[in-house]
């Protein structure tokens, strides 16, 4: 095979690979929660379960994932216990809280590095109360919760850089047989 041949066979391979990468590259989703988003439960859960599609990171020594929960201030009212167990996260919650809103929040690593991070709402009504069904108490100086947003990473991994540099190389050393060819 000529070295203008392999040249262009290494080119189209290389932006081949790049162009798939993205859709490969895959990342944790959650895919059950208990309580559920917006749930409004009427009894106080002891726990709090985050199941996702696949095994979080690890670190040794470090925790990385984290599950936590949140009264309507905004003040942590979990029990600081957050595990992993494989792909899922769980934390414990004191054994009674007045009825309100409650903000479950986590950050999580997937497996291949990327950070999942999102927030959502769960609603404690013994169904005796007159909350509305945003959950949100309506008074002039109520405080407007913001809970964290879904932070979502580039779906870029390090290799995509180390593709891009390989396909811009390959396609100058094609040209570059191409143009020596063309000039004999």
């Amino acid at each position: 095979m000529s070295a203008l041949r392999f040249s262009a066979a290494f080119f189209i391979t290389t932006l081949f690979s790049f162009l798939i990468a993205p859709a490969v590259s895959a990342h944790s989703d959650l895919v059950s929660a208990s309580p559920a988003q917006n749930e409004i439960v009427t009894t106080w859960p002891e726990i709090v379960t985050l199941t996702f599609n696949e095994n979080l990171l690890e670190a040794t020594g470090q925790q990385v994932n984290f599950l936590t929960v949140t009264n309507a201030a905004g003040k942590q009212i979990d029990n600081q216990d957050s595990t992993l167990s494989g792909n899922v996260v769980t934390v414990s919650l004191p054994t009674q809280m007045p009825l309100g809103s409650y903000f479950v929040n986590y950050r999580v690593v997937s497996a291949d590095g990327h950070v999942i991070e999102d927030s959502y709402e769960i609603i404690f009504d013994s169904g005796e109360s007159d909350l509305p069904a945003t959950g949100t108490a309506e008074s002039e100086d109520s405080i407007e919760i913001v809970p964290i947003s879904a932070e979502i990473e580039s779906t870029s991994s390090p290799w995509s850089a180390v593709i891009v540099l390989v396909s811009i190389i390959s396609f100058g050393v094609l040209i570059f047989q191409f143009r020596n060819n063309r000039i004999r």
